[in-house]
Formats: structure tokens, C-alpha cells, sequence
């Protein structure tokens, strides 16, 4: 798409964001330096958001107040349903950071899943890449 090119994470990484994140936090938060610089270091941001996608299936949903139910929380792209312990971390997550509309959680959801990407890919660098070339 003219200069920007996208690519999967998963062709190098084959696993989820959810068990590489895992895998990372073994080692330390300090790993973490984008997500921690941006959205602090409470455990809630060193797990992966949910989101519903069927749910979100028109911009009007952006201006809820609420956080969508559990059941109406499933996700046909790998017909999961959100489990309690899931939902709970949504709940959490809008309440510890404030969230008034489903489109500020939307936005939340990005920036973690972003940050995330941003710091596995960014350890894969340092302790993998870079020892290969020595």
C-alpha cells in the first residue's frame, strides 16, 4: 500500500502475541520498555487485550459507555468465547485506565497489541539477530 508494506509477525514468530508475551515476561518487565514507557507497569498491560470483533460491527459502537457483555464477547476468527477470566481483564482494563467509550478501549486494545509486537520483536533483535551476526 504505496510505501508501506505490512507483514505477518507470525512468519517469523510462529506462535500467538498471547504466548510470546508469556514467554518474554519470564524474563523480567524490563523487557518491556515501549509498553511500560507508554502504558505503565501494572500486570494488566503485559497480557493481551480482548476485543470483540463480531461485536464491533459498525462505527456506532464506538460511542457506548459500557463495556460490551461477556456474551456478546465471542470471536468467530477463531470461535473462541471470551472466557471469565478474559472478560475480567477487559473489566479491569477499562477501569484502571479510565475508559469511557468502547472507542477509547478500541484505541487502548491497538496501542497494547502494538507495543507488545514492538517489544518481542525488539528482544527477538537483540538476543537472537544480533548474536547470530557475532
Amino acid at each position: 500500500m504505496g510505501n508501506i508494506k505490512f507483514l505477518d509477525p507470525f512468519q517469523f514468530l510462529p506462535t500467538s502475541l498471547d504466548n510470546l508475551v508469556a514467554l518474554l515476561l519470564k524474563s523480567m518487565k524490563e523487557n518491556f520498555r515501549n509498553t511500560t514507557k507508554y502504558l505503565g507497569d501494572d500486570d494488566l498491560v503485559f497480557k493481551k487485550g480482548q476485543y470483540s470483533y463480531n461485536y464491533m460491527c459498525d462505527r456506532s459502537k464506538f460511542y457506548e459507555t459500557t463495556l460490551r457483555s461477556r456474551e456478546n464477547s465471542y470471536n468467530s476468527l477463531n470461535e473462541h468465547e471470551c472466557s471469565p477470566e478474559d472478560y475480567q481483564h477487559a473489566v479491569d482494563t477499562w477501569n484502571h485506565f479510565g475508559i469511557k467509550t468502547m472507542q477509547e478501549y478500541h484505541d487502548h486494545y491497538l496501542l497494547l497489541d502494538d507495543l507488545l509486537l514492538a517489544d518481542v520483536f525488539s528482544h527477538f533483535r537483540r538476543n537472537v539477530l544480533y548474536r547470530i551476526t557475532d
